[in-house]
């Protein structure tokens, strides 16, 4: 039996995903396209939700009652959201990505930000009328269709999209409604919901239950293609997909190759050497996307357990010894799928623990080649793929593998030394088209790991009716 990685990041995703349902609720916003716009004739429609925190939902908020109106239910199942309609009987489904925003093909629908205040700035709202389309080689933009709001970010507005009068004045915005307070007398109401992206002047709102949008409308093909550069920086892309990092093909460089044996000599010498080979166990204390992963590893009894919180309370556990592990989830306790199972034993080389000496063969048995970050490290272990990605001077940038069906890289900074070993407190986890940032809190190594591996309570039937 293969001894555990204690980089526990291959669960990150997927147990966070299992518990993201409390997040969903807000206000989206978006295009649904058409087979005519896909091949470039004219098409779509706006779509605009409503999710509740009780399970329920609207896409109607144009009228009065959309704050109680209610179309149907929705269902959150990992990062997957379905939408059951009570009168169509119809249902829809959408992808959850790292930012919250619904994909599905043709479609992204944004997630409007939970904020009191209009987004700082002047900003012109186009009305949500398609031009255009990707067979087009034209800009996905709206028309000028009917109204342009503006806003200076401090209290101050101008509607010169209203042909009776120049409106001017001042507004207040609460829990979604806006007041526009007119200097002429009187005032009006709406529904008020933005998203202003993060380092740009782009920005999607939904007033009045429509859908407008500044510049270009982020996404509306297959591809997460509201991604920005920052997200994916360090893990480029190839086919939209974040493994393996590419060499560097068309680069003129002429720079010689160092030897994989100076190559594994160094990465085992920064990181700790032989302060890596005497890891027996493993205790971590970290944070990603308000929850707390905790992470214990027995090397010596090839067992580890994962258990996860939101505030204060356990959601979820995987728990792996030899080769047999199970999960508890809401309640339920399954058992872990070989695939998982997999991914766990072979996962024990990345990160860290993959300059274990015992582990160098297999690196040496790799090929290093040139990339436009440095270089790239790539080997096999029965058949499961691995990438070391390195900088220039033979710094850990991160590591990717891909083992059955499953594919993740990883980004790492923020190296401190604990007990001898160099290791990252910063890891962003690429997965499945979604984006993880981990900050890890605390390592202790070689300590009584507390905990007693038991099973948490399973749920019966009669708790579920009280």
């Amino acid at each position: 039996m293969r001894p555990i990685r204690f980089f526990f990041l291959f669960i990150l995703v997927a147990l966070i995903a299992g518990c993201r349902s409390a997040e969903v609720e807000g206000v989206y916003g978006g295009i649904v396209t058409n087979a005519g716009m896909l091949s470039g004739t004219h098409g779509g429609r706006e779509m605009v939700l409503f999710l509740r925190s009780d399970g329920t939902f609207t896409d109607n908020m144009r009228e009065r009652d959309w704050k109680s109106n209610v179309k149907g239910k929705y269902v959150v199942t990992g990062s997957t959201l379905k939408l059951v309609y009570h009168e169509q009987k119809k249902v829809d489904e959408f992808r959850i990505n790292s930012k919250g925003h619904l994909l599905r093909t043709g479609t992204v629908l944004l997630k409007m930000d939970k904020s009191d205040s209009v987004p700082a700035g002047i900003y012109s709202f186009k009305d949500a009328q398609p031009t255009g389309g990707p067979a087009t080689g034209q800009p996905y933009l709206g028309g000028n269709r009917r109204s342009t709001y503006y806003f200076d970010g401090s209290g101050q507005f101008r509607d010169s999209g209203t042909d009776s009068r120049n409106a001017a004045g001042t507004y207040q915005l609460q829990n979604g409604e806006l007041t526009l307070h007119f200097t002429s007398g009187g005032s009006e109401k709406h529904s008020f919901f933005a998203r202003r992206e993060a380092g740009t002047n782009k920005l999607a709102a939904v007033i009045n239950g429509r859908f407008y949008f500044t510049g270009d409308l982020p996404g509306n093909g297959q591809r997460d293609s509201s991604s920005t550069d920052e997200e994916t920086k360090g893990t480029p892309s190839r086919d939209g997909e974040n493994f393996p990092v590419p060499a560097d093909e068309s680069s003129n460089s002429q720079r010689i190759l160092p030897l994989i044996q100076d190559v594994v000599d160094s990465l085992r010498a920064r990181h700790g050497g032989s302060a890596i080979d005497n890891i027996k166990t493993i205790y971590t204390k970290a944070s990603s996307e308000g929850f707390e992963i905790l992470s214990y590893i027995d090397f010596g009894r090839s067992r580890v357990r994962f258990e996860l919180y939101q505030d204060d309370n356990m959601v979820a556990v995987e728990q792996l010894e030899g080769n047999k592990g199970w999960r508890w989830m809401q309640g339920k306790i399954t058992s872990l799928e070989p695939v998982r199972i997999d991914e766990i034993i072979f996962s024990q080389h990345m990160g860290i623990t993959g300059f274990r000496k015992d582990l160098s063969p297999d690196l040496l048995d790799g090929i290093l080649e040139q990339a436009t970050h440095g270089f790239n490290l790539s080997f096999q272990v029965d058949g499961r793929q691995f990438i070391y990605v390195l900088d220039s001077n033979l710094n850990l940038l991160g590591d990717a593998y891909r083992i059955g069906d499953i594919e993740q890289a990883s980004q790492y900074s923020n190296f401190k030394l604990v007990d001898g070993v160099f290791v990252p407190f910063t890891i962003e986890i690429f997965r499945d088209g979604q984006k993880s940032t981990l900050k890890v809190d605390k390592y202790v190594v070689n300590q009584p790991l507390k905990t007693k591996w038991l099973k948490p309570p399973v749920e019966k039937a009669d708790d579920k009716k009280q």
